[in-house]
């Protein structure tokens, strides 16, 4: 079975886990259902990042894409983090639209990756846990001193995915899995709110 077949396989799987663990309508169901001929799979090792879902759009189509390095194909926290962006980016159509025509370089646009970080995050943690898999931390970073460094290739998304995933740590910690259906498709910024107060990370860029 090539790569790109078994990323199809466990992707599904993970899907399958998130929308039930949500609970999604059965009009959201069918939104999913009628897009899987839209998803491409692709597995590449020059991805400068770990794993991640993308959309595109011409304006009259979209289509979505999963593009993972190799070694990200059996990372069971990059498949749970990426199925859940693509479960809430398919289904909510609003947002989808918002995060395409949000200018990539201003704070709005930071602040809305954040909340999709937190998000996707939160299901990855719940679909950890549904593996019983515990303690999990693929962020590249590292704690000193009392000061976090983030390492990246990609600094303009760090702060994004700094503030995710500590608010969704910080949340599943008091929550659990059964908080995933309160949180999953939340709008609001205020739920970021003890991930803002925590002290800026250093961030080192390895592309430089």
């Amino acid at each position: 079975m090539s790569l790109e077949s078994i990323l199809q396989k466990k992707i599904q799987s993970a899907m399958d886990f998130i929308v039930n663990a949500v609970a999604l309508s059965p009009t959201e169901r069918w939104k999913l259902r009628v897009t899987k001929p839209q998803i491409e799979y692709i597995v590449d090792d020059t991805l400068e990042g770990h794993a991640q879902f993308e959309v595109w759009s011409n304006g009259q189509e979209e289509k979505y894409i999963f593009r993972f390095r190799s070694e990200a194909v059996t990372d069971p926290a990059a498949i749970g983090e990426e199925a859940g962006h693509a479960v809430r980016l398919i289904v909510d159509d609003n947002l989808r639209s918002i995060l395409l025509k949000t200018p990539k370089e201003s704070k709005e646009y930071e602040t809305l990756v954040a909340l999709e970080e937190y998000a996707a995050r939160y299901a990855a943690l719940a679909y950890l846990n549904h593996h019983k898999i515990t303690e999990y931390n693929n962020l590249l970073s590292t704690i000193a001193n009392g000061k976090i460094t983030l390492y990246t290739t990609r600094p303009s998304d760090a702060m994004s995915h700094f503030y995710g995933y500590a608010q969704a740590e910080i949340d599943f910690k008091r929550l659990g899995v059964k908080g995933l259906k309160d949180v999953f498709f939340t709008k609001d910024m205020s739920v970021l709110r003890d991930a803002y107060k925590l002290e800026q990370p250093q961030i080192v860029n390895l592309a430089a």
